[in-house]
């Protein structure tokens, strides 16, 4: 191969969710966690959205790999007031993402 040739892999798109979930939960995601990532990542790649695919994974264990992360934590559901009212409403604080902020996603 010369040095202007890419190295490629191919990899059936209904492998992709099951090889995803194997690394994630070999980085230390639990298999939830890892499910629920994997399923995100399949789906990103049959959409063809390459940056938001597989590469994606890459992210996902540098950050868990780097000790940002909890790969096991639960989401906890808060009742925060809306700007508008004193009615509550419900968002996640998100503890699984470094930012750690409300997710409402």
């Amino acid at each position: 191969m010369s040095q202007t040739e890419e190295a490629k892999t191919e990899l059936p798109l209904d492998e992709v969710r099951a090889l995803a979930a194997r690394v994630l939960e070999h980085c230390g995601y639990a298999s939830a966690h890892a499910d629920a990532i994997s399923d995100m990542l399949y789906r990103c790649q049959l959409d063809d959205c390459q940056s938001h695919g597989l590469f994606r994974l890459f992210m996902c264990a540098t950050t868990m790999k780097d000790g940002k992360i909890d790969g096991a934590a639960t989401p906890v559901i808060d009742s925060l007031p809306t700007p508008q009212s004193s009615a509550p409403t419900l968002a996640m604080r998100c503890r699984c993402w470094p930012c750690g902020t409300r997710c409402l996603s």
